[in-house]
């Protein structure tokens, strides 16, 4: 197919695959959106259709569907020659966030346990020993979903300080917290975007970092539809990574900071340390900062304890992935907990392996100048980390979109848009709310039957890449 053709079929699956998101939400209260009373002028807007649940379903698999579609055609036509203006690019992309911002978050309830918890500080809870459920008959408690509704926070305390200032501004109106979160969150986004952007080494750069993220759809729905806080973290990580060779204090005050909104970002951690090995003096003081920046905002909410919700949650075993037929093997065999134990032991280990191999194939040299050996040293244990999890939710995937924006094309481009895609289609329509029958056998044959198996073939396919032993850009570079 002709570049230009694809270009244009991209860009064309791309826009409709974000119209088709504010159409869901638009349409009001359903399986994919919940409505919000209205408010006075300002958004996010809805019309109360009612839409049916195989309906609001359709419209977010004919967007995931598009999305993806979209975002590899544009891909091909970059490798076929299309130079586009990535500023452009850029700008359509931050038009798309704060569009999903006019309507009520889609696919996801996560954004209404964010303001519980935020209005459990404002009222002077602590929302790692209590639930939402304790506030009683406070509206924004009450608006929790299960399970979170029964949940002490896993966030970490930057985002539970993110969560409490927006609720102080809101006081107990669920619809000004939550428009408030889709206003950071597509700040948020658009600023990671800008970032990449402006880190980007030559103009075939700016135009991957803004195909891979700006305008991609995946991460719109999941980071600014579903209004998820990874999208701090993204932002959070592309700042570090691209602050670690000349800055490496600040670098390890962002990525000490993205620690406190989600722990898994130890990875980042750990990848920012790894890049500056060679560089004692570098390294000392970014791991000092980052150290002193994680331990003092744990220590401000109360030390390790608010940490253990999260360590909790850790042993937690996610249907769409491989490892839900493992676990449900040795449930029967050595019981629940003993079985959660084994696997999270079997998926660390797995991480482990997967380490070398990843180092030598993601593409990119150690001795690569500028931020570029920071982001493969980031994406290396973030790669590892999400082809071996048990537990894996699709705006996980951020924390390796954002840094893969910044290193050469190469097949795990398309490993990763296969991923998030699956797993996206998994879990729709996104709320935990009553299903028509059919509707519950679909989606749960595709969670707990088909997703499983595509992500195994996708370790699979990894390990074969790997064994490739090299980086990979030879394989898909532009010409």
């Amino acid at each position: 197919m002709h570049a230009l053709r694809r270009r244009r079929l991209g860009l064309t699956a791309i826009g409709a695959s974000v119209a088709l998101m504010v159409v869901t939400g638009a349409l009001g209260d359903s399986a994919a959106a919940r409505s919000l009373h209205p408010g006075g002028p300002l958004p996010p807007y809805s019309v109360g259709a009612h839409p049916s649940a195989w309906l609001v379903t359709g419209l977010l698999v004919l967007a995931v569907l598009a999305g993806a579609g979209g975002t590899a055609a544009c891909w091909w036509a970059a490798r076929a020659g299309w130079r586009p203006r990535p500023a452009g690019l850029v700008a359509a992309g931050v038009v798309a966030a704060f569009a999903l911002c006019l309507v009520p978050p889609v696919g996801s309830d996560d954004v209404y346990s964010y303001t519980a918890y935020g209005r459990m500080v404002s009222l002077g809870r602590d929302p790692y020993r209590t639930t939402p459920a304790d506030l009683g008959a406070d509206p924004v408690g009450r608006a929790a979903a299960a399970p979170w509704r029964d949940t002490a926070s896993v966030y970490g305390p930057l985002a539970t300080a993110e969560q409490a200032a927006v609720m102080r501004v809101a006081g107990d109106d669920v619809r000004t917290g939550v428009a408030l979160l889709q206003v950071l969150a597509a700040a948020a986004f658009a600023a990671t975007a800008l970032l990449l952007h402006r880190a980007a080494a030559d103009e075939d750069g700016r135009l991957r970092a803004a195909l891979l993220f700006a305008v991609n759809p995946l991460l719109l729905l999941h980071l600014v539809g579903g209004v998820h806080v990874d999208v701090l973290v993204a932002l959070l990580t592309v700042a570090a990574v691209i602050s670690a060779r000349r800055r490496p204090m600040v670098a390890g005050l962002l990525a000490g900071a993205a620690m406190t909104t989600k722990l898994s970002a130890g990875l980042v951690v750990a990848g920012i340390g790894w890049s500056l090995r060679r560089r004692s003096r570098r390294l000392t003081a970014c791991l000092a900062v980052a150290a002193v920046t994680v331990g003092g905002a744990y220590l401000a909410v109360g030390g390790l304890r608010a940490a253990e919700p999260a360590r909790h949650a850790a042993r937690y075993v996610s249907r769409a992935t491989p490892w839900r037929p493992v676990a449900l093997v040795l449930d029967d065999v050595f019981g629940r907990s003993a079985s959660r134990t084994i696997v999270a032991v079997g998926a660390a280990a797995v991480l482990v392996l997967l380490l070398p191999p990843l180092h030598r194939a993601v593409p990119g040299r150690d001795d690569d100048t500028g931020h570029r050996a920071a982001a493969r040293a980031v994406a290396v244990p973030v790669l590892a980390w999400l082809l071996a999890a048990s537990y894996a939710l699709p705006w996980y995937d951020a924390a390796l979109w954002c840094v893969l924006a910044l290193l050469p094309w190469s097949r795990w481009d398309e490993l990763l848009l296969a991923r998030t895609t699956v797993l996206s289609l998994a879990y729709l329509p996104g709320r935990l709310v009553p299903l028509p029958p059919a509707l519950v056998t679909t989606t749960h044959a595709v969670r707990n039957d088909i997703a499983p198996v595509a992500l195994a073939a996708l370790l699979g396919l990894a390990l074969v890449l790997v064994r490739r032993a090299r980086p990979l850009t030879a394989l898909s570079a532009p010409p």
